[in-house]
Formats: structure tokens, C-alpha cells, sequence
């Protein structure tokens, strides 16, 4: 349960943003690596920070790069 990343749009703005490198993404949107390769590769759902650094950094609103998945973990 909780917000979750579109999953396409963060593998694009990886490429856009981060030169394909999620250490360069993750620094851009002020998270650790390893949290942004977890939502790419888990799915894990995303908190504030994540959600802040992400729309900050492209410009998109909320809907255009989140949703709320009722699944569970």
C-alpha cells in the first residue's frame, strides 16, 4: 500500500536526468542511490522526500508520475 512511482517515467527522466546512472538521478533529487534503485527495481512505494526531489527535478505534477497502489508489499 501506499504512492508508487510510474515506473516508466522514472526509467525515462533516468535517462533524461541521471545520464542513465542512479547515482547521478539520486543526487540530483537529494536521495541515496540505493533508495532510487529500490523503486526501480522493487517497486517499493515512495515517501516525501523521494516525491519532492522527483517533481522538483522535472517539473511534472503528482499525477504525472505517481499513482496509489492498494497492493500489499
Amino acid at each position: 500500500m501506499g504512492i508508487k512511482v510510474q515506473r516508466t517515467m522514472l526509467e525515462y527522466i533516468l535517462k533524461e536526468h541521471g545520464d542513465g546512472k542512479v547515482s547521478i538521478l539520486a543526487e540530483k533529487m537529494g536521495v541515496s542511490p540505493k533508495y532510487v534503485y529500490r523503486v526501480l527495481k522493487d517497486n517499493i512505494p515512495v515517501g516525501n522526500k523521494f516525491i519532492k526531489g522527483l517533481m522538483k527535478l522535472t517539473g511534472l505534477g503528482f499525477s504525472a508520475l505517481f499513482y496509489y497502489s492498494n497492493d500489499e508489499l
